[in-house]
């Protein structure tokens, strides 16, 4: 599946990438055993998917919208194993589990369940961060009109430079069937082969975090559960004089 990796090479398969979730949305992932991906269009960041909601003007005067731009669905992962700005953007209530996985195995979970297109369809990508005036220039030169969907999927792979601290991944589903399925993608997984562990917020207490693992385990989630101890004073330290 190299050619449905894009600013990524073929060791980076193995890379773990992590993802956000309140614990409650995990929990209808565990019970659903579906991954969902959006329309770019609902990312908050107001120059996601640019070139997608750009007007085509024609010879003749004429304008018209990219047809295509509702076809394409995101869900964004970060190469940060943690960060203070992670669990504060993504958890606002401290309720919520951080999962891991690697940049191969989430490709394989959507690559395995999305028939005879896939190879047109199924993409993963580094985020490339970039000067709010270069942006336009890349987007100009993107081949939006490839054949193998790379260059459509390309085009949700840039961000500006002050976003650099993301390290985001995006896996990348270009549905080109039709009828139109609405502003969300899902697919099936076994979430037990994608998750290779669920951590709970490090500022849940004591008790939260172990009704939290006690529910995801009864949840039917076999794989490694604990709480991150990001904020947790550190032992004590003994200097010699």
């Amino acid at each position: 599946m190299k050619s449905q990796m894009i600013n990524l090479n073929a060791p980076d398969t193995e890379r773990p990438i992590y993802r956000i979730h309140s614990c409650q949305r995990f929990m209808s992932i565990l019970s659903a055993r579906e991954n969902g991906l959006r329309r770019p269009k609902m990312w908050e960041d107001p120059f996601e998917n640019f070139i997608l909601r750009a007007i085509v003007l024609h010879p003749d005067g004429t304008k018209a919208r990219i047809g295509y731009r509702d076809h394409l669905y995101g869900q964004c992962w970060s190469l940060h194993k943690e960060t203070d700005l992670m669990w504060r953007a993504y958890s606002p209530n401290r309720v919520a589990v951080k999962l891991k996985t690697t940049i191969g195995a989430l490709l394989s979970s959507l690559y395995s369940q999305s028939g005879r297109y896939r190879d047109l369809s199924c993409f993963i990508g580094k985020v490339r961060y970039l000067p709010k005036k270069d942006i336009p220039k890349v987007f100009s030169e993107a081949n939006i009109l490839d054949p193998s969907g790379r260059g459509i999927a390309a085009t949700l792979l840039v961000k500006r430079w002050a976003f650099r601290g993301e390290k985001e991944v995006r896996l990348i589903y270009f549905h080109n069937e039709t009828p139109n399925i609405g502003d969300a993608y899902t697919y099936p997984i076994d979430p037990n082969a994608l998750f290779d562990e669920a951590v709970l917020d490090p500022r849940m207490n004591e008790d939260e975090a172990a009704n939290w693992r006690s529910k995801i385990q009864s949840a039917g989630f076999r794989n490694h559960i604990f709480q991150s101890d990001l904020y947790k004073p550190p032992q004590q330290m003994f200097i010699t004089m």
